[in-house]
């Protein structure tokens, strides 16, 4: 089955809109699909890094008439924008909620109406909150304030997707901790990257810290691709295959860039492990093929970090 995915390929879309192409995820997803089927952009601003191979629509998410601007034909929709503010609560909060919630029911909405074939959404593996084994997709969630308003929001998005499973094909795809080229420096791996480089500790909860599965972009573009070929609606977990500490991934990246990790551990707090159970993603779309050292190896070679 898996092989089969591989070599139909996305066949049966002919047209896909995307939302957050210019994010890391949908940069990796836009070279995956590039030469597959028309590709539209929905983005705030014009994105020169975009191939000119991709229609451009400029429009912004929190504009509840963006959809308007939307093509009326499409089989797909990839929608893989979240708030850049995820930090920034409670300034930012309606922004937060408009986009990972608000444009996802404008998206489904018009989708209904052009009958489209199937809508992706990218959620996250946090909305599960923190486990101590991996989190398989029939977990039942824990829905509270611990997860924060940001998270919330994107649980919200989910629920808004899955009311639509009689109408077109729902896929929602939790990634845990995706990293590669270009990833904003606020996000993790390249904030334990900066760590590493410039002599700073990282800071362990317990002797180890907590564990996680991050996945390469590329992967994570890759379920995404074969996502679109699935014909009936899913929730799957997008992770890594290996199972890491904050202590080992340290390691791993101090031995790429040449230098000792330095740690600071507080055994006081036990570490909140967070890791995505990946064995519904592996059956349909094969295993994960970046490991994270070498998926290191091709972050680090950004300018900055040399």
């Amino acid at each position: 089955m898996i092989g089969n995915l591989e070599r139909k390929g996305i066949a049966k879309v002919q047209s896909c809109l995307i939302t957050g192409a210019t994010g890391l995820v949908g940069s990796y997803f836009i070279q995956k699909v590039i030469n597959d089927c028309e590709l539209f952009v929905v983005s705030r601003n014009r994105a020169d890094q975009l191939s000119n191979k991709v229609h451009q629509i400029q429009a912004d998410l929190g504009d509840c008439t963006f959809a308007s601007r939307l093509p009326s034909e499409l089989d797909a929709i990839v929608h893989l924008a979240q708030s850049n503010h995820y930090k920034d609560f409670p300034n930012k909060a309606l922004d937060i909620f408009s986009v990972n919630a608000e444009s996802t029911l404008r998206l489904l909405d018009f989708a209904k109406r052009h009958k489209i074939k199937t809508f992706i959404y990218a959620s996250s593996g946090v909305v599960y909150g923190s486990s101590p084994s991996p989190i398989s997709e029939n977990t039942q969630l824990k829905v509270n304030n611990e997860l924060g308003f940001y998270y919330l929001s994107k649980l919200a998005g989910e629920l808004l997707v899955e009311n639509y499973s009689n109408e077109f094909n729902v896929v929602i795809l939790r990634f845990f901790f995706v990293f590669g080229k270009n990833q904003r420096e606020g996000m993790l791996i390249p904030r334990l990257v900066r760590s590493v480089i410039q002599e700073k500790p990282i800071l362990l909860q317990g002797n180890d810290g907590i564990k996680i599965n991050p996945i390469h972009a590329s992967d994570a573009a890759r379920a995404i691709r074969q996502a679109l070929s699935l014909n009936q609606s899913k929730k799957i977990n997008v992770g890594g295959r290996e199972i890491l500490s904050l202590r080992e991934i340290g390691e791993i990246i101090g031995e790429v860039v040449g230098k000792k990790p330095k740690f600071e551990v507080d055994m006081s707090k036990e570490p909140n492990h967070l890791i995505g159970d990946i064995n519904k993603m592996s059956r349909l779309f094969g295993s994960p093929k970046v490991n994270f050292k070498r998926g290191i190896e091709d972050f680090v070679k950004r300018e900055m970090f040399v």
